[in-house]
């Protein structure tokens, strides 16, 4: 287990969807669920902010 699966367990166990993600962080949710199965990559702005999201348990980072 590493660090990204870590935070998708975070996320799904606070019920914050890809959707609440990538409407805060300024992404597609296909991008999102792609990258969270390892099929691509997302800028390390991109990954800061959909950790700090979870982190602060969906109240957002942009606002």
């Amino acid at each position: 287990m590493n660090v990204k699966d870590l935070f998708i367990m975070a996320r799904k166990k606070k019920n914050i969807t890809l959707q609440e993600i990538a409407n805060s962080i300024g992404c597609s949710v296909s991008l999102l669920s792609m990258w969270e199965r390892d099929k691509c990559n997302i800028s390390p702005e991109k990954e800061i902010a959909y950790k700090q999201y979870i982190l602060q348990g969906g109240e957002g980072g942009n606002g």
